[in-house]
């Protein structure tokens, strides 16, 4: 986003480049970074291993790749069954059309060790995605404004998506919410 690259380079922050580039295709000097830190981009390439591919390269030998990631961004507890096997459609259609991986999370360490990487990693604590109990009030706007955003899912359910909406906040709320929801850090060192 040219937008947000004028900002950042606004801030003359000394040895930093900002490029605008493909994910998929970077045009950078190959073994010239330490390491690459991605947080929540690797469901955007449901075939993450090649991009990741594209990847190493550009890595110093010991370089590392640092991903955060998550798994079921929509798995919070109790939810209807009926909206949860439409979540699962849903999730499998972004799939099949490669178009975001909503269970890339516990997918970031197999594909680092298949690509050779040395793997560590973490489940963390995620306030707004990972979290038991009701969600705070900033959480509760947080999770609006995303469903708002989230032009697909309308789509994909329909008539059905305030009913879902309402459902979800709804659970969000309740004291005996609990997520299924994982947030992974993963660290691969390039052996």
């Amino acid at each position: 986003d040219e937008d947000l690259l004028s900002v950042a380079r606004k801030r003359d922050l000394r040895g930093c480049v900002f490029l605008n580039q493909d994910l998929k295709s970077l045009v950078l000097e190959p073994n010239s970074f330490d390491g690459i830190w991605c947080s929540f981009t690797a469901a955007y390439f449901p075939n993450f291993e090649s991009v990741l591919r594209g990847w190493i390269p550009l890595l110093k030998p010991n370089g590392w790749i640092c991903l955060t990631e998550m798994d079921d961004l929509f798995g919070h507890e109790p939810m209807p069954e009926h909206f949860r096997t439409k979540l699962d459609a849903f999730y499998s259609e972004a799939f099949g059309v490669e178009r975001y991986d909503f269970r890339a999370g516990h997918k970031v360490s197999k594909i680092l060790r298949r690509a050779g990487f040395r793997v560590q990693e973490r489940l963390l604590a995620d306030q707004e995605l990972a979290f038991s109990g009701p969600a705070d009030p900033a959480v509760l706007r947080a999770w609006s404004d995303r469903l708002n955003r989230m032009v697909g899912l309308k789509s994909f359910l329909g008539a059905d998506f305030e009913g879902f909406r309402s459902s979800f906040l709804t659970t969000l709320a309740a004291n005996e919410h609990q997520s299924k929801c994982r947030v992974f850090c993963v660290v691969g060192t390039r052996q």
